[in-house]
């Protein structure tokens, strides 16, 4: 049996497929997720209404924006402090206090 597996959604955009439960093929790419977003409606809508509110607006280191990796990395470059594991990426519980202040920091910037 073969299933096709895509996802273009939140993390990078990838493709897998599995025949007879076995890895046959896996793919991802940020750059395909980042033109996907790039020539969706949503970036249109965001960059017209909500882009100073946008915490690290675009979102792309190479047009100026950054997100929660690039938080991370400013105070732990080595991501051996802030993450959960050399193999998972994702910010431990330190991790998820810094990235929580700077959540803080930009709405009582643009609300209080």
């Amino acid at each position: 049996m073969n299933i096709l597996g895509v996802s273009e959604g939140f993390h990078d955009a990838g493709v897998c497929l599995l025949r007879n439960d076995r890895i046959y093929f896996a793919s991802h790419s940020k750059r395909s997720a980042s033109k996907s977003f790039l020539n969706s409606p949503y970036f249109d809508y965001v960059e017209e209404n909500l882009s100073d509110k946008f915490i690290g607006w675009p979102i792309f280191l190479g047009m100026g924006g950054y997100d929660v990796d690039n938080i991370l990395d400013k105070v732990d470059p080595e991501r051996t402090q802030l993450r959960i594991s050399d193999e998972d990426c994702h910010p431990n519980r330190e991790g998820h206090k810094i990235i929580a202040q700077e959540i803080y920091n930009a709405y009582e910037k643009n609300y209080i």
